[in-house]
């Protein structure tokens, strides 16, 4: 409970909204389920029992021919709905899950070395925390939540038929599930504090690593250390995920006990007109254990194929292709075009021409994915689209790899020096100085180092300056195709306008793509893209 209470703490308020509206789908649906079970039972005593059969209140108000195609028509429509409200439900879980992950990392972007290290878990582990919703809350106790509600609606529909039965049922259930359950429980605690165990081992050089690959995409150092944490926690994960599930499947399996023992006493407990309601309860029972199965399967892919999707490196061996000093490069000489499949708005139906030297603007409503697109232009992240350069397509989508940089939106910087934030190192000994002082310039960073001569750290920047220190990390990594998300954000008009003309000016790179609310510099770009 403390850690959920945390989960919704640090949560959006838009990922309260998310995680609020997927609950009451999930509730939704579990109240579908119990319907389903419903019009099956009775559509079963239509089919099988005849004009004998019990319909209760609706074989009085309909005619008997009728009855049957109200109910196959209402069962159909039930199916639907369940299913619909149910792949609903597993698309904003897994929302709400990554916007828990990204709410994390913006308040953690200004936190110091000593904050992270001696934050606890799970909150500061994002590289193991991924999915900390769907794993530890949704699958486990979400699944058993809606196993029990589907027998607390089951309750009153199978007392109409037989009192006594429906003690038999489920009391039965409760016995044969609560010490499976107990069992479950026991063995879900001690694979999460397996799992803390590992949150707690993951240092602040693999924080800064994972932190870096989220604003940059690449990562600088140890990248085979962090892809085994995250491979050693989803094993766990998965086990967790099992554990729920198959918690649902001991519900299934002692309620089908429950009414086969009620099958052998059935002479005593139900009517003969009613005992057919009992045959579809059961038989639906079975259908519904297949479907539980698959959602294990399900559940297991999801989360694989979610973290592979967006760290994007699990690969089946762990080579150097996202480190930045290894990576082989596509470039352009003279033109880059890139076609987009995805018709998500007008700017994207179309080819988008760059030439080199190009200075482009990205325009559009928060939200609408301009973040999205300065990645899948800079080959950060792979998109739905085909790219030319110079008048040759690419035939491999996954082979545009250019030469970029992303400042972020809310960028990290490692360091307690200007120098270590912007190079990575330490003392200028084996730096390139002048490139060093160049990327001081265009940010408008020359002055700043002498205005504050002691160590400085995260918490003690700006957010527009720390964007500015951003920018220029992100030019002394020499790209092609530099990508600028909300850079001016934070800086006043007049810094902002400076840092836009140095760039403007700048021979340096072949493409800069700027996302920008503002207005600022419009009549100066090369052309504006609006999302």
């Amino acid at each position: 409970m403390q850690v959920f209470l945390k989960i919704l703490e640090s949560l959006s308020r838009k990922g309260k909204i998310i995680w609020a509206v997927s609950v009451a789908l999930g509730i939704l649906a579990s109240i579908l389920e119990v319907a389903s079970a419903a019009t099956f039972s009775l559509l079963t005593s239509s089919l099988f029992g005849g004009r004998k059969s019990n319909f209760g209140i609706l074989a009085k108000s309909l005619p008997f021919t009728i009855t049957q195609a109200v109910l196959i028509s209402i069962l159909g429509v039930i199916f639907i709905g369940k299913l619909g409200f149910q792949w609903i439900e597993l698309n904003l879980k897994t929302r709400s899950a990554e916007e828990f992950f990204i709410s994390i990392f913006r308040r953690k972007a200004s936190l110091s070395q000593e904050e992270i290290e001696r934050a606890e878990s799970p909150i500061a582990n994002l590289a193991n925390r991924m999915h900390v919703l769907t794993h530890n809350v949704y699958y486990p106790a979400g699944l058993i939540i809606s196993e029990l509600l589907i027998l607390v609606f089951l309750i009153p529909f199978v007392i109409y038929i037989s009192p006594k039965a429906s003690l038999l049922v489920f009391g039965t259930t409760l016995v044969l599930s609560i010490p499976a359950l107990s069992m479950v429980r026991k063995r879900i605690t001690k694979l999460n504090v397996d799992r803390m165990k590992i949150d707690a081992s993951v240092d602040y050089i693999t924080y800064s690593d994972f932190r870096t690959f989220y604003d940059q995409g690449f990562f600088p150092s140890n990248k085979r250390k962090l892809a085994e944490q995250i491979h050693a926690a989803s094993e766990i994960d998965r086990k967790i995920v099992k554990l729920g599930s198959y918690s649902r499947l001991t519900i299934e399996f002692s309620f089908i006990v429950s009414v086969i023992l009620t099958f052998s006493l059935i002479d005593k407990l139900v009517a003969p007109e009613a005992r057919i309601q009992f045959f579809a309860i059961l038989a639906y029972s079975f259908f519904r254990v297949i479907p539980a199965f698959s959602r294990i399967i399900a559940a297991r892919n999801q989360i694989a194929s979610r973290q592979s999707e967006f760290l994007n490196l699990m690969q089946a061996d762990f080579d150097s292709t996202w480190v930045q000093d290894s990576v082989v490069h596509t470039t352009f000489n003279n033109s880059l075009v890139i076609n987009f499949q995805v018709k998500k708005s007008e700017a994207l139906n179309h080819e988008l021409r760059f030439l080199v030297g190009d200075f482009v603007a990205i325009k559009g409503e928060t939200g609408v994915g301009k973040t999205t697109f300065l990645k899948s232009v800079g080959g950060l992240i792979h998109g739905d689209f085909n790219v030319e350069t110079d008048g040759q397509k690419l035939a491999d989508l996954n082979a545009w790899r250019p030469s970029s940089a992303l400042v972020s939106q809310n960028p990290f910087l490692s360091g307690e020096t200007l120098l270590e934030m912007v190079t990575g190192q330490e003392s200028k000994e084996g730096i390139d100085v002048a490139l060093f002082e160049e990327a001081l310039q265009l940010s408008c960073l020359s002055n700043w180092i002498q205005e504050r001569p002691s160590g400085i750290s995260n918490e003690q920047i700006s957010g527009g300056e720390r964007k500015q220190i951003a920018l220029a990390r992100a030019i002394y990594l020499r790209p092609e195709i530099l990508l600028l998300d909300e850079v001016t954000a934070g800086m006043d008009q007049e810094l902002a306008e400076e840092v836009l003309n140095n760039l403007l000016n700048c021979s340096r790179f072949k493409l800069i793509l700027l996302a920008t609310h503002d207005s600022i510099l419009e009549s100066k770009f090369s052309q504006i893209i609006y999302l």
